[in-house]
C-alpha cells in the first residue's frame, strides 16, 4: 500500500466492500498525488498507525458482543476499521456499527489516540445536527471496549455508483436520476442550514434505499463554514486543523471543487460543484473531468472548462445541461445554493 494514498484514504474514515481494500485505496479516486514530502511525513508523525490485516482483525470480531451491540456481518472494511451489521441487545433494532481498531492506533503516546477519538466523535457529532429523513441517523458513539465506535442507520440498499454503472439516462429513465438529483439537493439543504459542509460529496456516499429514498452518509470530512461556541471553546475538529495549518487537501480527487483543489475557504457551493459532477456522472455515464493520475484530473477542475452534459449525452434536454453546467462553474458565486437547485429540478420534473 503506498504511504500517500493510506494517508487519504484513513484521514477520512472509509470503509470499503470487503474485499476491495486494494482497489480502493490505490485508485485514481483517493490517490492523494497533491501531497508534498514534507506534507507525507506531517501526516505520518501524526498518524503513526499501524494498518492492521483486516482478515485477522475484522472476522474475528463477528460473532462476539461488543458492548451492547452483537456483531453479525462485515459490510465494509479497511486497514484500520470496519463498519458491521449488528443488532443494537437493548434496543433490539439493527445497526450499521463503525468501529475504529485500537491495535491500529498503537503510537508512541496518547496523543494520536486522543486526536483520533476527537476526530471520530466529531463526525457523529456533526451527524447528528442535521435532523432530515435523507441523512443516515446516528444513534449513539464513544468509546466501548477499546472500540472507538459510532452506531448509525443500517440503510437496506445502494450507492450511486451502481446507478452510473448502468447505461446513460435517456427517456423515463433520465426522469427517475433527476429526481435522485432533486432529493439529493434537498439533503444536502438541510445539511447547509446547519452551516455545515459535507467535503465530500460523491455517488459512494449517496445511498438509494428500497424505496428509492436517497439517503446521505459520511460526515468524517464535515467541517462548520461557522465556528460554533463549543469548538471555539477548544473541542475543535483535528481533520480542520490540519487542512487549514498543513496545508493538505482533504477530499475525493475526482469531485473536489476548485476552491478544494487550491486548498482556499471552503463554503456550501463546494458541495453544489460536487454534487454537479456526480449529476453529470450520473446522467451521461462518465464523469467530466478526467486525468492519468489524481493531480493531472485536480489540474483539470482547476483549469479547464468543463464539457456541457449534452456534448457527452446527446439528447439531454438544454435545460438539464444547463442545470448542470451551472453547478460546475469556476466560480462559486456563480452556483446555484442547494435549495435553489432543488427548485429548479422540481420545475424540470413538473415540465416533463
Amino acid at each position: 500500500m503506498k504511504a500517500k494514498s493510506a494517508i487519504a484514504y484513513w484521514l477520512c474514515y472509509p470503509c470499503t466492500p470487503a474485499g476491495t481494500l486494494n482497489h480502493v485505496v490505490d485508485g485514481p479516486d483517493t490517490e492523494a498525488d497533491v501531497l508534498s514530502p514534507s506534507e507525507r511525513a506531517l501526516l505520518a508523525q501524526v498518524l503513526d498507525a499501524r494498518p492492521v490485516d483486516p482478515s485477522s482483525r475484522v472476522d474475528a470480531l463477528l460473532g462476539t458482543q461488543v458492548g451492547r451491540y452483537q456483531l453479525e456481518s462485515v459490510l465494509g472494511a479497511g486497514g484500520m476499521g470496519a463498519v458491521y451489521r449488528a443488532t443494537d441487545l437493548d434496543a433490539r433494532i439493527p445497526v450499521a456499527l463503525k468501529l475504529l481498531h485500537p491495535a491500529a492506533l498503537g503510537g508512541k503516546d496518547q496523543r494520536q489516540y486522543l486526536e483520533f477519538r476527537k476526530r471520530f466523535r466529531g463526525e457523529a457529532r456533526r451527524g447528528l445536527m442535521v435532523a432530515h429523513p435523507g441523512v443516515a441517523r446516528v444513534y449513539d458513539a464513544g468509546e466501548i471496549d477499546g472500540h472507538l465506535f459510532i452506531a448509525m442507520e443500517l440503510v437496506d440498499g445502494y450507492t450511486l455508483r451502481r446507478e452510473i454503472r448502468g447505461a446513460p439516462a435517456t427517456g423515463a429513465e433520465l426522469v427517475r436520476r433527476l429526481r435522485m438529483l432533486r432529493q439529493a439537493a434537498d439533503v444536502l439543504a438541510a445539511v447547509h442550514l446547519q452551516n455545515l459542509v459535507h467535503r465530500d460529496i460523491k455517488p459512494d456516499n449517496v445511498m438509494l434505499d428500497r424505496d428509492g429514498a436517497i439517503k446521505l452518509l459520511d460526515f468524517g470530512l464535515a467541517r462548520f463554514t461557522k465556528s460554533p461556541a463549543r469548538e471555539l471553546q477548544g473541542d475543535s475538529d483535528w481533520t480542520t486543523q490540519v487542512a487549514t495549518r498543513g496545508g493538505v487537501i482533504l477530499g475525493t480527487p475526482h469531485y473536489m471543487a476548485p476552491e478544494q483543489v487550491l486548498g482556499t475557504r471552503l463554503t456550501p457551493a463546494a458541495d453544489i460543484f460536487a454534487l454537479g459532477i456526480t449529476a453529470f456522472e450520473l446522467l451521461a455515464g462518465e464523469r467530466p473531468f478526467k486525468g492519468a493520475s489524481s493531480m493531472h484530473v485536480m489540474l483539470s477542475i482547476g483549469r479547464d472548462p468543463a464539457p456541457r452534459l449534452d456534448s457527452l449525452l446527446p439528447g439531454a434536454p438544454p435545460v438539464v445541461t444547463d442545470l448542470v453546467d451551472s453547478c460546475l462553474h469556476k466560480d462559486s458565486l456563480q452556483r446555484p445554493s442547494a435549495e435553489a437547485l432543488e427548485q429548479r429540478i422540481a420545475s424540470i420534473l413538473r415540465a416533463s
